[in-house]
Formats: structure tokens, sequence, C-alpha cells
């Protein structure tokens, strides 16, 4: 491969690595924030 492909091929797997780890990060966020919305809910019922 040429050097300015290689380059662009390995910058566009470097971000797609980047956006898959922020995706699962946000899911996490997202379980937890339901989590929290449960057990706030509970408390507000007692």
């Amino acid at each position: 491969m040429n050097r300015p492909p290689l380059v662009a091929y390995r910058l566009r797997e470097r971000q797609h690595t980047e956006e898959i780890l922020l995706l699962t990060r946000y899911r996490e966020m997202v379980q937890l924030l339901e989590q929290l919305n449960t057990q706030l809910s509970a408390i507000m019922e007692e």
C-alpha cells in the first residue's frame, strides 16, 4: 500500500475502535441511569 492510503486506513480503523468504545460507555451509562431512576422511583413511593 502507498503511504497516504495506509495512513488513512489506520486512521479509519482507530476512529472505528474509538466509536465502538464510546458507544459501549454510553450504553453502560444509560443502563446505570435506568437503574438509578428505578431506585429513585422506589424511594419516592415509600
